[in-house]
């Protein structure tokens, strides 16, 4: 009985080792600049802004946008504003090599600013309003190596994410 149960382990290891699940290359955590991706008007607001997509192998996801504006942007100079989404489903289908990632589910979220130079604008984590609630849409996509290029569906820019 022992040895059946150690060849089934060792078949199950084995078996482990066969072609990845269609969007395996997704599973983790991807951070983007998003500065490249806005106007020179906009991206002069920013000091920094990211975001983080993060894929778990249940095909849920989560977002995470963090900005932070300069000293002398026009809406909340100095703040830094984390908006946090959560509840988002994936899939990913492939056609002529064409990646697709498909989206759906009820997204939640959260938002926050902190170190606003007028504090009066700080405000602690809360509920996000609908407006202010990142969403993924359904795109096209591509891995190669420690990168992930992705354009939403009818978009005409991409965001390249790196692993971590």
């Amino acid at each position: 009985m022992t040895r059946r149960m150690m060849a089934a382990v060792s078949l199950a290891v084995i078996g482990g080792c066969g072609p990845a699940l269609p969007g395996s290359e997704l599973l983790g955590s991807w951070t983007a600049d998003i500065r490249p991706s806005l106007t020179a008007s906009e991206s002069s607001q920013y000091a920094s802004f990211t975001l983080r997509a993060t894929f778990d192998a249940n095909n849920t996801y989560a977002l995470e946008a963090r900005a932070t504006s300069t000293a002398t942007a026009t809406n909340g100079p100095g703040c830094t504003v984390v908006l946090v989404s959560t509840g988002g489903t994936w899939s990913v289908s492939s056609m002529n090599g064409v990646n697709t990632i498909t989206t759906a589910g009820t997204i939640t979220g959260t938002t926050e600013r902190t170190g606003c130079r007028n504090a009066t604008e700080n405000f602690a984590r809360r509920p996000a309003t609908d407006v202010e609630t990142i969403r993924l849409t359904s795109g096209n996509y591509s891995v190669t190596g420690g990168s992930l290029v992705y354009t939403a569906t009818g978009g005409s820019r991409s965001l390249t994410f790196t692993r971590g």
